[in-house]
């Protein structure tokens, strides 16, 4: 789906989606995921006060949030099917709020967790989208992606997309492969080379920073078992202990998922190269002589 530039909406477009959030969320449980309270206390009650009536759920982190969609799914499998999830990048848990909006996606017990809407609200560059302010993109049917800070009328566009595209009666549930080569196969020859060519570059800069990982030793960032400052309560006995994901699982994590994405676009590379082949050994095999 192409981006959407909210930027020179008038006051009447506004007002409708306000009412489209309003009325698309009736009833419906939204989880909202950011760590931080000057931020998650007025974007809470931002999202409750136009949405009267849904039943808004504000978590810390999104280990809390997978927790919640998993507990509420245990005690009525069909819930997800009302349930919106927006969520910020950065959170303060072993899972960030991009994890957690592929977990989601990829919930193989699930049909309806893996199409319930998701926002995510980031401040990187993003492969493929175009993130800036005012502007929505989608990575897929049921995932929207918007820059920071804020805007409810953004969100509420995101929102009012993905929920034509919830797709409850879906009788096939792509499969994660089968969802990237979707993706892929909607790019342009140039973009697909274009990415490719910045994934590699962006799996060159990772391998330096992991190697001066290796010589210099754990960066002090909250994955640092050794950084007391982000260690996490255990959720039993309330003890402060190391978070769970390592710098060097978070390697490699961004180092599986970039070749990942490197092999699905070179593949679809090559299928198209084989496809533009194939008419022309056609032609010669029907040449005199062949």
């Amino acid at each position: 789906m192409d981006p959407i530039d909210l930027t020179n909406i008038d006051k009447d477009e506004k007002a409708r989606l306000l009412t489209s959030y309003r009325d698309g969320t009736a009833g419906k449980t939204i989880i909202y995921v950011e760590d931080r309270p000057e931020l998650g206390k007025p974007t809470s009650q931002l999202l409750q006060a136009y949405a009267p009536s849904a039943d808004l759920r504000w978590v810390k982190t999104a280990d809390d949030a997978l927790e919640l969609v998993n507990e509420i799914k245990a005690k009525d499998p069909n819930a997800p099917k009302k349930m919106i999830v927006i969520t910020d990048d950065d959170t303060q848990s072993a899972m960030d709020g991009s994890h957690l909006i592929k977990t989601l996606s990829q919930d193989k017990t699930s049909p309806a967790v893996q199409n319930m809407p998701k926002v995510l609200f980031t401040g990187f560059t993003v492969p493929r989208h175009d993130i800036r302010k005012n502007v929505v993109c989608f990575d897929d049917e049921h995932t929207a992606l918007t820059s920071k800070p804020f805007d409810i009328y953004v969100i509420a566009k995101a929102l009012e997309v993905l929920e034509k595209h919830r797709g409850e009666e879906a009788a096939e549930v792509l499969t994660h492969d089968q969802k990237h080569e979707k993706i892929y196969k909607g790019m342009s020859d140039s973009a697909l080379k274009e990415f490719v060519a910045k994934q590699e570059d962006y799996y060159k800069t990772m391998r330096k920073r992991q190697a001066l990982h290796d010589e210099q030793g754990p960066f002090r960032t909250r994955s640092d078992p050794k950084n007391r400052d982000h260690w996490e309560p255990d959720p039993e006995t309330n003890e402060l202990k190391p978070p769970k994901k390592t710098q060097e699982k978070i390697f490699a994590e961004d180092r599986d998922n970039t070749l990942e994405a490197i092999g699905f676009a070179r593949a679809e590379l090559e299928r198209r190269a084989k496809e533009a082949e194939l008419p022309r050994r056609r032609k010669e095999d029907k040449l005199p002589g062949h």
